[in-house]
């Protein structure tokens, strides 16, 4: 199990647990990159936590998008997800290394219950960890296969 967390654990954060890779033995891209994983959050007078299913190649997306925004302190990282029940974007705001993350949540694959939602309080000094959590993330459940024409 490895666990990515944005923000802080004791305040407003969003919290990825990945537990396993649903179809362990699949070897091919599409079925082989499912990774089960609990979503927890909290953010102002919201809680929730909700099962959902990623993707290994939408974590590698994230790292590399995080890596280059840790290295500049401009743009944006964005983790996006296929089915859409978790949306993460950490953007750049100023020049003094203060970072914005909003996000959206749905506790169900393409339909249910949707949070939208903003992190207060979150900078450059919280980029390491979070890129060392999504390196271990990737290294534990690298991206199986290549999809089909690439």
């Amino acid at each position: 199990m490895v666990t990515v967390v944005v923000g802080r654990p004791d305040g407003e954060h969003v919290e990825l647990e990945v537990v396993r890779r649903e179809r362990p033995q699949a070897s091919d891209f599409w079925d082989g990159n499912w990774l089960s994983c609990q979503v927890s959050l909290r953010v102002g007078s919201f809680s929730a936590r909700y099962l959902a299913a990623l993707r290994a190649e939408e974590f590698e997306r994230w790292l590399k998008a995080a890596q280059a925004l840790s290295r500049t302190l401009q743009g944006e990282a964005t983790f996006h997800t296929l089915e859409g029940q978790l949306l993460l974007s950490i953007s750049s705001v100023g020049s003094l290394g203060g970072l914005r993350v909003t996000g959206e949540a749905r506790d169900q694959a393409g339909t249910g219950n949707r949070l939208r939602f903003a992190l207060g309080d979150f900078d450059q000094t919280e980029l390491p960890g979070l890129l060392g959590a999504l390196e271990d993330v990737v290294r534990t459940y690298p991206v199986v296969g290549r999809p089909e024409g690439s």
